[in-house]
């Protein structure tokens, strides 16, 4: 038995019997009945039972016991669902206080009363503790004011972007993350923000005029991002989730939604030829199951630049092991972390460093 099958199956036999399955459905991300999703959970157990030698790979190459917890916990709740498993952040001094941001008179969200929605969702206006105001989702704001989403700090690894980083940001969405970069590399760095929905888009530039001090520290960039420069893409607007349709699938948020042609940009050609950027020192991509395209189209940049890598590996059941496979492809040098940043499925984030870098 590999060692992934002999983690996965000791973590799961420690697991117990929910007395209370709400926990794991926050309000703050949920909102009525949810259904378990016996498909998706199906496919995780598929994928792990024929895939089991490359996910041990992916397993094999976690840098810290840390790293290696958060996979197999991520993957055996990607398999027994939110009714028979609570992620280890959920507590209950998490949620009371993650709920603050569900409440319009706390120290984070600006106003009570929604400002817009999207896909039925409201959106709030939310104010940083270091006072960056935004237009956002409570799951949104939480995942990145409160746990901490892009950044790791543990005994022996850090990752943050830093004063004077140059930030790639694939998925910009509203802008909460560039707004956030924008932030750490403070008045000597840059970001550069890929986002093509025009929905999400209206949102983002928004919240740019709302940060003018941070505003001109972000480059829009406005296509998705691909494997090559210029490619006619057809893409669906669901707001948060939007995603070019070869991602669709399995997406019950994309019925009845219409799609639109888009042409690709890749990271190479806007970094390089474009920008003429003379460094790149940090990579984040939340970009819906694209992700191993977009770093297919970053060879050059990573090659050249050996940046730090943040890279969202759960839209698809095979980026676990994909993901990395695809960045040791381009430079073997680099080292893997992994690190969760909800208490539901969504966002778990591989974190990646060159040892040249």
């Amino acid at each position: 038995m590999l060692a992934i099958q002999k983690a996965v199956q000791a973590f799961a036999s420690q697991l117990v019997p929910l007395s209370d399955p709400s926990v794991n459905d926050a309000p703050y991300r949920f909102s009525g009945d949810r259904a378990v999703d016996t498909d998706s959970l199906m496919a995780w157990r598929r994928a792990l039972a024929s895939h089991a030698a490359q996910f041990d790979a992916g397993y094999s190459l976690m840098e810290d016991a840390e790293s290696r917890a958060v996979y197999v916990e991520s993957l055996v709740f990607r398999m027994v669902g939110w009714t028979k498993m609570v992620r280890r952040r959920n507590t209950a001094g998490y949620r009371a206080h993650a709920a603050l941001a569900s409440t319009g008179d706390d120290v984070w969200r600006v106003e009570a009363q929604a400002v817009a929605a999207v896909n039925g969702r409201p959106l709030h206006l939310y104010r940083s503790a270091g006072g960056v105001e935004m237009v956002a989702s409570e799951a949104m704001f939480i995942n990145l004011h409160v746990n901490g989403q892009y950044s790791v700090r543990r005994p022996h690894f850090t990752f943050e972007a830093l004063p004077g980083d140059t930030v790639i940001d694939c998925g910009g969405c509203f802008g909460d993350t560039a707004l956030r970069f924008a932030e750490l590399v403070g008045p000597g760095g840059q970001v550069v923000c890929f986002e093509f929905v025009e929905s999400n888009l209206d949102i983002l530039q928004d919240n740019l005029s709302r940060n003018p001090a941070l505003a001109g520290a972000v480059r829009l960039v406005r296509a998705p991002v691909g494997s090559e420069d210029g490619r006619e893409v057809l893409g669906c607007d669901i707001g948060p989730a939007s995603r070019l349709v070869p991602n669709l699938v399995g997406s019950s948020l994309a019925f009845n939604r219409p799609v639109r042609t888009y042409t690709t940009r890749t990271i190479d050609s806007v970094c390089l030829d474009e920008l003429k950027l003379g460094r790149v020192d940090v990579i984040k991509m939340d970009i819906e199951g694209a992700e191993g395209d977009a770093l297919l189209g970053a060879r050059e940049v990573i090659r050249r630049f050996r940046p730090r890598l943040a890279i969202s590996a759960y839209h698809r059941v095979d980026d676990f092991f994909r993901l990395p496979a695809i960045i040791r492809s381009i430079d073997p040098g680099y080292r893997f972390w992994m690190d969760h940043h909800t208490i539901h499925e969504e966002e778990t984030v591989l974190y990646c460093v060159s040892r040249e870098g």
